[in-house]
């Protein structure tokens, strides 16, 4: 009787060969470099959604307190509650955490009437030192302003970002 081409193994061969096992790791290889780019692009898409609720959260806020007391708050600290905001803000947010895209959130305020922080506003949230790059702050502002650093709502300073609220 002819056999094919495909010889069984003899009954005390047990396993994989060598080359059975190295085209499964290519396999393997493959799909995880496929999928690692998409899973770490899929966390910082998530990351922004969650900093940009943030971002429209302290929005409401401070509009709400500057309605109710015909002002905003005054200047805070880095990482600090700005004095008598804490009953416009739900919570479970948290002044001294870190953002969701790296930093810490600033509340910015002019300390003189007509004055100016950075030279640019009077009244913003700045997040300062965020881990992201230019580029990927540039994107932020496309979701949130117009997608220009230099112009618009939200803006580059100094010492990181701000969403002006007072020009």
């Amino acid at each position: 009787m002819k056999r094919g081409l495909y010889t069984p193994p003899s009954r005390g061969r047990v396993g994989f060969t060598i080359v059975e096992l190295m085209i499964v790791v290519t396999v393997i290889g493959l799909l995880a470099v496929l999928a690692v780019p998409a899973l770490v692009n899929a966390r910082r898409e998530a990351q922004d959604a969650a900093f940009l609720n943030d971002v429209r959260i302290i929005e409401q806020s401070l509009e709400q307190h500057a309605l109710e007391n015909g002002t905003y708050p005054g200047d805070a600290p880095v990482a600090t509650e700005p004095d008598g905001l804490g009953g416009y803000i739900k919570s479970s947010f948290s002044w001294s955490a870190k953002t969701h895209i790296g930093g810490y959130w600033d509340w910015d305020r002019a300390t003189n009437a007509g004055g100016k922080v950075y030279g640019l506003y009077e009244a913003g949230l700045s997040i300062i030192a965020p881990g992201r790059t230019t580029r990927q702050m540039a994107h932020l502002d496309g979701r949130l302003d117009d997608g220009d650093l230099e112009t618009g709502r939200f803006q580059s300073h100094s010492a990181g970002y701000v969403y002006i609220h007072q020009f």
